[in-house]
């Protein structure tokens, strides 16, 4: 998707990236943190294979 692969974790940087593309404005990595953060996004947790760890 957007030329990345498939993986479904984006970095800022990538999301910026394509903000540029798509609509021609500039956003620091920052930037599309806070703008994510105002529209109600939030990074997802940890997956659970890395909440069950053994002994």
């Amino acid at each position: 998707m957007h030329g990345w692969s498939d993986d479904q974790h984006w970095t800022l940087a990538q999301v910026a990236q394509l903000i540029r593309t798509l609509f021609r404005v500039s956003y620091t990595p920052r930037g599309v943190s806070h703008l994510l953060h105002r529209l109600g996004w939030s990074p997802p947790g940890p997956c659970a294979c890395f909440l069950a760890v053994r002994y």
